[in-house]
């Protein structure tokens, strides 16, 4: 999943050099289509130059990657490593507390059920970055790369006996 942020500069630098190889200029409109047996349906629109923007470092679709990715990290922790700790110490599923994994459901919440915006919860986070009440929610590169540190380092030290 890290790859998928890495790979952004890759699209940037590639878009780029098509539009100046084909001569198009930056306000040109792509569209994404699906394609079906009954036609084509456009699925969105964006001129060049929108699309190069969202693809900048901490531009949209790097956030939406990184908030889509932490989302998942979340849910692992939830629906597998939670509920393998409990049994393998013989406890119930909602025994198995961990600050960290908390405040990263804080941002899940926030990300899924109000639009990546920021909550009086996760204006008191300590572990991760606090994101004010009200303040865009944005896990770029960066954030990613610090909470996949800070998962790392967590389940490491709650597997080790």
């Amino acid at each position: 999943m890290v790859r998928v942020c890495f790979s952004l500069p890759g699209q940037r630098n590639n878009l780029r050099k098509l539009a100046s190889e084909a001569g198009v200029p930056l306000g040109t409109p792509l569209r994404s289509s699906s394609f079906t047996l009954n036609g084509v349906d456009d699925i969105h629109t964006a001129t060049i130059q929108d699309q190069l923007l969202s693809l900048e470092d901490g531009g949209i679709d790097e956030v939406l990657v990184g908030n889509i990715c932490i989302s998942f990290v979340y849910s692992l922790w939830e629906d597998n490593y939670r509920l393998a700790l409990a049994k393998q110490r013989g406890i119930e599923k909602n025994d198995v507390r961990n600050e960290l994994f908390r405040e990263l459901g804080t941002y899940r919440h926030a990300i899924i059920h109000n639009l990546a915006i920021g909550t009086s919860k996760t204006e008191k986070l300590k572990l991760l970055p606090p994101v004010s009440k009200g303040a865009t929610l944005r896990v770029d590169r960066y954030v990613f790369e610090l909470i996949v540190s800070l998962v790392k380092k967590e389940l490491y030290a709650i597997h080790v006996p």
